[in-house]
This record gives structure tokens, C-alpha cells and sequence, in this order.
């Protein structure tokens, strides 16, 4: 069963991102993935702040995590396909 609070921080650091405070975003994210590192989407909330940030090489790894996690999430898939696309 999932743990709602990884849910929790999730709006929190979107929040942060809609809001503009992406370097927000990524700290909540990054703590989300060390307090819940077997949940695949918190590694894929990850890597979307990563990328916005313009960290691409390190969103790669997370979005790579989200799919060794659980395989077929179609934003990470295509966020993959997009990262590679660019050279990294």
C-alpha cells in the first residue's frame, strides 16, 4: 500500500514549481526520494524538477530510477526518449 505522505510532499513541490520556486520544488522532491525511495513517482516528480532547473544528466538518473521501479510510466518514458534526444 502506498504511504500518503509521499503523496503530501508531491503537491508540495509541485506547488513550489507552479509557483516559480523551482530550487523549492527540488529540495522537496530530492527529500521525497530519500524518505521514500521504493516509490516510482516520487523519483519522476524528481527528475521533472531536475530537468525545469536544467539539470538534464541528473534527471536522466531519476527518471531512469522512476522505470527500474515501475516500468512503463509514460512520463518518464517520454521524458527518457526527450533527455536522450538531447544528448544526454
Amino acid at each position: 500500500p502506498e504511504d500518503p505522505k509521499d503523496l503530501i510532499l508531491n503537491m508540495i513541490g509541485y506547488s513550489l514549481l507552479r509557483e516559480g520556486e523551482t530550487r523549492g520544488a527540488v529540495e522537496v522532491f530530492k527529500l521525497n526520494t530519500e524518505l521514500f525511495p521504493g516509490v516510482a513517482n516520487v523519483w519522476d516528480s524528481y527528475g521533472e524538477a531536475l530537468r525545469k532547473m536544467g539539470h538534464g544528466r541528473q534527471a536522466l538518473r531519476s527518471y531512469k530510477k522512476a522505470l527500474s521501479i515501475q516500468p512503463g510510466i509514460p512520463s518518464a518514458e517520454q521524458a527518457l526518449r526527450e533527455l536522450e534526444a538531447e544528448g544526454y
